[in-house]
């Protein structure tokens, strides 16, 4: 796909924005921060242009629900798995269903694949229809022709690229799609439940026992929330809008640090890995250096000193909820330097100049949820999962460590 005037534009800030933060411009290499950033952007444009396909699966999903029938993911893919499971902005409903387990029949079941599982998924999703469950699988178009599932999400991304990124497609549908089954249920006069962000209580003490009250239900009942009913794309097309405007501030805004911050991790990581400390349902699983540029340190904030060592730096893949204060206290006795990459609080005034640390902004809102139904109480649909692993991606480039 060619280029766009407006992609060679944001291309041209991005670069404005590396000199100046004293970085040097994108690199030829296609492996390059800038052909990764730009494929991501043209992905979600792809998913936006073809929100229509997610109609006829939402019909299916939503009336399965209605029925009484349970919504499983599973597959390989653990990191999707966990981005989709108790979720701020995700469904109450959705349960995890074990590699060998057998499913209940009518159960919708979701499964994620790339290129080097497909085949396995083949047969899992054939050994699933026959217990009668209905699979819907989530994955890239096969190189020799139509894939071979019943139902199938196009991941939009092409056969051969990296697990990471068919992961993005991915995720990209794992939640539009979501936004379309409540749209859906709502169509329909049934209202689904969704997770609010544990975070937004400790913020926000009026809204403290949203979850609790609601926990294992599918739907609302009467004199509970209700969305009111909206056209098919729309809630898809609002998720993908608001993940464009979140790419493209963290290249516009965030990139040029982005980059000096891997090439940074890139010079440590030759005399060992740079501890990585990660708040995240999905990126756990997704550290596709781990052991070569990051450790993920899951350990304690008391003895984050002794991780860190001489000459220490941390990354912090955080949440919307700013820096974690008994990680600076930590980083801080440690003489340390940390790499904070969250959504900055107004409230914390942490002076992070002063110690040499550096803040990376991922752009999304607080409550980590993109999307207002109309009639709804809270929003839906988180996109921090796709800004963490954009972050991540762009600075394992910058490291040098991707071919």
């Amino acid at each position: 796909m060619d280029i766009t005037r407006r992609e060679l534009i944001k291309t041209a800030v991005a670069s404005a924005c590396l000199r100046a933060f004293g970085v040097p411009a994108f690199g030829a290499s296609p492996a390059s921060v800038e052909a990764y950033a730009q494929r991501a952007q043209r992905l979600v444009a792809q998913h936006r242009r073809n929100v229509s396909r997610l109609n006829q699966p939402a019909e299916l999903v939503a009336g399965a629900l209605i029925a009484g029938h349970g919504l499983k993911l599973s597959g390989p893919d653990r990191g999707w798995i966990s981005e989709g499971l108790g979720r701020a902005g995700g469904l109450m409903v959705t349960g995890h269903l074990a590699p060998n387990a057998a499913g209940a029949p009518g159960d919708v079941v979701w499964l994620s694949y790339n290129a080097r599982t497909y085949d396995d998924q083949v047969k899992r999703a054939a050994e699933l229809e026959s217990q009668q469950c209905q699979v819907l699988a989530f994955g890239p178009r096969p190189a020799s022709g139509a894939p071979q599932f019943q139902h199938w999400i196009d991941s939009m991304t092409p056969w051969g690229a990296d697990e990471n990124f068919a992961l993005l497609g991915n995720v990209l549908s794992l939640w539009t799609l979501t936004g379309e089954v409540a749209a859906a249920t709502a169509r329909k006069g049934k209202t689904l439940v969704f997770w609010q962000s544990i975070w937004m209580a400790t913020l926000h003490p009026e809204m403290k026992g949203r979850n609790e009250g609601y926990r294992g239900h599918t739907f609302h009942t009467a004199g509970e929330p209700q969305m009111k009913p909206v056209p098919a794309g729309t809630a898809s097309g609002a998720y993908l809008d608001a993940v464009k405007k979140m790419l493209h501030d963290i290249q516009t805004q965030e990139m040029g640090k982005v980059v000096a911050v891997g090439q940074e991790v890139g010079r440590r990581a030759v005399t060992s890995p740079v501890p990585i400390s990660i708040m995240s349902h999905m990126m756990h699983d997704e550290l596709r250096d781990e052991g070569k540029l990051f450790t993920d340190y899951k350990g304690d904030n008391a003895h984050l000193p002794e991780a860190l060592g001489a000459d220490g730096y941390l990354v912090y893949l955080g949440y919307y909820d700013g820096v974690s204060n008994d990680m600076w206290n930590a980083v801080r006795k440690a003489n340390a330097k940390a790499v904070w990459i969250i959504v900055p609080v107004a409230t914390q005034t942490y002076n992070f100049a002063q110690y040499g640390d550096v803040v990376i902004n991922q752009h999304y809102e607080e409550g980590d949820a993109a999307v207002k139904m109309p009639g709804y109480d809270i929003q839906i649909l988180p996109p921090s999962g796709i800004s963490q692993l954009f972050v991540y991606e762009a600075m394992i480039r910058a490291a040098g460590n991707v071919s």
